[in-house]
């Protein structure tokens, strides 16, 4: 029995009986809360108004005790404010329950206009009104010079509000915002989780000890396969199921059936392995970073990382095989996607409009392109085509992270941590570019420590995984050129291989030159059309600037004090993921915070064979340094002005690639570690990154 009293044990059967308590309290007090129900989307369609019209609108109401609706008009007289376009006797409304009962009546004048576009009918509370119909009436009695009510298409499966006028029906379906109350979310929710709990409980006791099976499990990694299709499963149904009870009113269980029990397996295969201090940290990698990454994935909505429209025309342009023709063909509409074009049937290849990809180099894409071109091939919905190209760069990400943390020869479960950062994942998890130049700057890092510190020799495939990975590294961003400097650490074994292989050197440098030369000779620089479209007309050329700089080298000094004290703060936010998408999801800062703690934890996680010396601690450190000058200079010269005081367009994820590099100094031999505490860690890791995912699902149904 002394076995299974600890303290893992405790906090799972503590979270169980809370869950139970607040399930019979829900259950017992039949708790209410306050819901905005919207019984629909869809685009903007308007009616003028005459005198004599009558205008009806059955709504079913989706809350109980109802107390108010809402209806969206619109005035184009002059640009007037609704509110200043009504005059008493213009117009009344009424509504009426199912037995014909009048519940609300007043005149237009006197109701209140929201944000100027919204008309609020506030009445009593009507108990048990879920599931009831209500008719809304509108009596016109002088034309209006303006236009009422904007009336809305619906998807073609949903089931919303009608619309009458003059007791003829309108093909088009009104949405109404309803306000009133639902039974709390807490039932359904805790039920949930006390299933969960319960389902972890078991796998951990009855699977963690199995040796045999576990052994089976992770032959050929076929487990992590299976965890990483139910966590895209578990994650698209959730999606789905969000978007239909959050705009259309109906939920299909279906998906809620789906992502219960691709979660179940995700739970199963985290129960077995999560703690085990036999499993592998690479394996490890991938049994967490999985579920999490794929979060990223799917709940930051397509073209909402940082440029990544730009990026994903070239991922289109290489789908295509156009390697140096600009002009492309994509899908209609897709600029302006929202999370109801990921359910647009009309959606289709078929439907393209001629648009202009940027001169980025195509190997950052070949991954990409390959998810949009298996798409066209399966003659799918570019959504899913969109979805595929980014997946594909996020395989990439796990395989690399995968021998990344498997070859690195110390600091193996910081990297884990730090391969885990929000913003790393968050454009990981994207066609941006920065997908794979961070991550072959992680996978580069760590071959050359692993060839430094456990190796000792360099052979064909490791020059070659050398020359590739920094290949990726030096076309995504020239800035992190200074990261090859890093060989000096290993000099002596690029000697020795120099002198035994002299031909094969001289090829796989010659191609691998030829590679990233050619194309810089052809476009010049890399992302050109980015900084076209983005930046504003500057009086200075890059050249005037930097020769001003040169011949007054003390210019920069003052800006570099204004810009740390200004911009430094943001520069970290940044960097750990406080704001995401287009840097315009707000993340709730404690959740920052908690990554924060445990990156600072992760490095004394591991009892370290290697510990970084002299040399090492010096070179890491002047890459760090001029690196980080080189990103600002870098900044100020593409978008700057001279007369600026601090430096423009500077993110934290542009530091990705190098701090890493002053964290592995941090590494130390020791003979002491913090034990029994990597299972809570990655539970609260994985628990950190579902509330901030949270906060971005938030931010996209509001």
């Amino acid at each position: 029995m002394k076995r299974y009293i600890n303290k893992v044990n405790i906090i799972l059967i503590s979270l169980l009986l809370i869950s139970e308590i607040l399930l019979l309290l829900n259950y017992i007090l039949d708790f209410q809360t306050p819901i905005e129900y919207n019984t629909g989307i869809s685009d903007n369609v308007t009616k003028n108004l005459k005198k004599g019209d009558i205008i009806e609108i059955t709504t079913t109401s989706k809350v109980n005790n109802l107390e108010a609706l809402q209806i969206e008009i619109v005035a184009t007289a002059d640009n007037a404010n609704v509110e200043d376009l009504f005059e008493p006797g213009d117009g009344f409304v009424s509504i009426y329950d199912e037995k014909n009962k009048l519940i609300y009546y007043s005149d237009l004048q006197e109701i209140k206009v929201f944000d100027n576009h919204e008309l609020y009918l506030k009445f009593d509370k009507i108990k048990d009104s879920n599931n009831k119909k209500y008719r809304i009436v509108m009596e016109i009695n002088r034309n209006l010079n303006h236009k009422l009510f904007k009336l809305r298409k619906t998807p073609e499966d949903g089931k919303f509000d009608s619309a009458k006028i003059n007791g003829e029906n309108l093909k088009e379906d009104i949405s109404i915002v309803q306000y009133g109350t639902a039974k709390t979310e807490f039932y359904r929710v805790f039920f949930m989780i006390v299933i969960f709990i319960l389902f972890f409980i078991f796998c951990r006791y009855n699977l963690k000890n199995n040796e045999v099976l576990k052994k089976k499990l992770l032959k050929n990694k076929k487990i992590f396969i299976v965890e990483f299709i139910c966590s895209l499963i578990a994650s698209f149904s959730y999606l789905i199921f969000k978007y239909q009870s959050y705009y259309c009113g109906q939920t299909d269980l279906i998906f809620y059936g789906a992502f219960a029990l691709a979660t179940l397996i995700i739970l199963a295969i985290l129960g077995t392995f999560l703690g085990d201090k036999k499993l592998k940290r690479e394996d490890l990698f991938l049994l967490i970073g999985i579920p999490i990454s794929i979060l990223y994935l799917v709940f930051i909505l397509p073209l909402n990382v940082p440029d990544e429209f730009y990026h994903y025309r070239v991922s289109t342009k290489i789908s295509m095989l156009k390697l140096f023709n600009s002009d492309i063909m994509i899908p209609d509409n897709l600029e302006v996607f929202n999370l109801y074009s990921l359910f647009n049937k009309n959606l289709s290849y078929d439907n393209l409009t001629e648009s202009i990809a940027g001169d980025y180099h195509p190997i950052l894409y070949i991954f990409s392109g390959f998810g949009i071109l298996l798409s066209k091939i399966l003659h799918l919905n570019p959504m899913i085509g969109f979805y595929m190209g980014r997946c594909a760069n996020l395989i990439v990400f796990l395989v690399v992270g995968y021998y990344t943390v498997k070859k690195l020869p110390m600091g193996k479960f910081l990297m884990i941590i730090y391969l885990l950062n929000p913003m790393f994942l968050q454009q990981a998890a994207s066609f941006s570019a920065d997908a794979l130049t961070n991550i072959s700057s992680m996978f580069f890092i760590a071959y050359v420590l692993y060839i430094r510190y456990d190796k000792k020799e360099v052979e064909t495939k490791d020059f070659l995984c050398l020359v590739i990975s920094f290949l990726y590294v030096l076309v995504g961003k020239y800035a992190y050129f200074l990261l090859g400097l890093l060989l000096i650490l290993i000099w002596k074994e690029l000697k020795n291989y120099w002198k035994k292989n002299k031909r094969v050197f001289l090829i796989i440098t010659a191609v691998i030159l030829f590679v990233g030369l050619s194309w810089l000779i052809f476009t010049r620089v890399g992302a050109k059309e980015v900084t076209d479209v983005l930046s504003y007309n500057k009086p200075q050329s890059n050249e005037s600037k930097l020769i001003h700089i040169l011949k007054n080298p003390i210019y920069m000094l003052p800006i570099y004090i204004n810009n740390f004290l200004v911009n430094g703060n943001s520069y970290i936010i940044t960097f750990l993921g406080g704001y995401l998408g287009a840097l315009n999801i707000y993340i709730t800062p404690i959740y920052t915070l908690i990554y924060v703690v445990i990156l600072s934890l992760s490095i004394f996680m591991d009892q370290e064979k290697y510990e970084a010396d002299k040399k090492m601690k010096i070179i890491n450190t002047i890459i760090f340094i001029l690196t980080f000058h080189i990103v600002l200079a870098g900044l100020y010269l593409n978008w700057g002005v001279i007369t600026d005081i601090v430096i423009q367009g500077v993110q934290g994820r542009y530091f990705i690639p190098i701090v890493i590099l002053v964290l592995l100094l941090a590494t130390r031999k020791r003979n002491w570690t913090l034990k029994n505490v990597e299972f809570p860690i990655l539970v609260i890791l994985l628990i950190n990154n579902i509330l901030i995912i949270r906060d971005v699902i938030t931010y996209f149904l509001i």
